[in-house]
């Protein structure tokens, strides 16, 4: 284990770094989630704050929009077949 650390192989901010990119851009979770899954992981608070990072403001409001109007979407719909 000691090796594969200092060759890089095992590494908790990489680590964090990617699990914060894909469950955010593949999974569309939120960072309460997101947080909440790393400190489940047990990976220290200064490396999920720093993974935290890798979400952009912009790119976080764009998310909660999308996932709004689908949200909405589904609820119009529903609604259309409960009442016909």
């Amino acid at each position: 284990m000691h090796h594969l650390k200092e060759e890089g192989f095992i590494d908790e901010e990489r680590y964090a770094r990617i699990f914060v990119r894909s469950k955010f851009h593949i999974n569309k979770w939120g960072r309460v989630k997101i947080r909440y899954e790393l400190k489940s992981r047990t990976i220290p608070e200064k490396l999920v704050q720093k993974a935290m990072d890798e979400i952009g403001e912009e790119d976080y409001m764009k998310t909660i929009r999308e996932l709004i109007l689908k949200k909405m979407s589904e609820i119009n719909s529903a609604e259309t077949v409960e009442h016909p």
